[in-house]
Formats: structure tokens, C-alpha cells, sequence
């Protein structure tokens, strides 16, 4: 039990890391945008493997879920630092 305790106690800080991080710089930008970006990830990751048990899952289930989450992360990260480049030739 002192585990699960333990990972909420994580998803609080994060989810409050999150909200400072808007607050601090509610302009945005790419750096502001990708850190919350990074944290919704790993409170993700966090809830599937903690929560949803795939921690103990056969190993094929949890190599599909974690290249799941980093392909996606990554493709979005790309989406938001390539996008209007791209986006602006057209």
C-alpha cells in the first residue's frame, strides 16, 4: 500500500509542477509547452504501470505500452517544433 501512496504523492507534485509551470509562464512558448508535455508522460506512464498493473504485465504488453507512450510523446514534441515551420512554406 505504501507504494500507491507513494505514486499519488508523485502524481500530486507533478500535476502542481505542471500548474506553476502555466502560471510562471502563461505565454507559453515551446520550452513552457514541452515540460508540461514531459510531465503529462510520465504521470501517464505512471498511472498505466502503477495503477493499471502493467508494471506486472506480460513483458510484450508493457514493451507495446511504453513505445506507445514515447512514439507519441516524441511525434507531438516534433508536431509542436517542426509544425509552424513546415506549416509557414506552404
Amino acid at each position: 500500500m505504501d507504494h500507491f501512496i507513494r505514486v499519488w504523492g508523485l502524481l500530486v507534485v507533478a500535476t502542481i509542477g505542471a500548474v506553476l509551470i502555466d502560471l510562471e509562464w502563461r505565454s507559453g512558448g515551446l520550452a513552457a509547452t514541452a515540460g508540461i508535455l514531459a510531465i503529462a508522460a510520465l504521470k501517464i506512464r505512471f498511472v498505466a504501470l502503477d495503477y493499471m498493473e502493467l508494471r506486472h504485465a506480460p513483458v510484450a504488453l508493457r514493451v507495446a505500452f511504453e513505445g506507445w507512450l514515447y512514439t507519441i510523446t516524441l511525434a507531438i514534441f516534433a508536431m509542436m517544433a517542426f509544425g509552424p515551420a513546415v506549416f509557414a512554406q506552404s
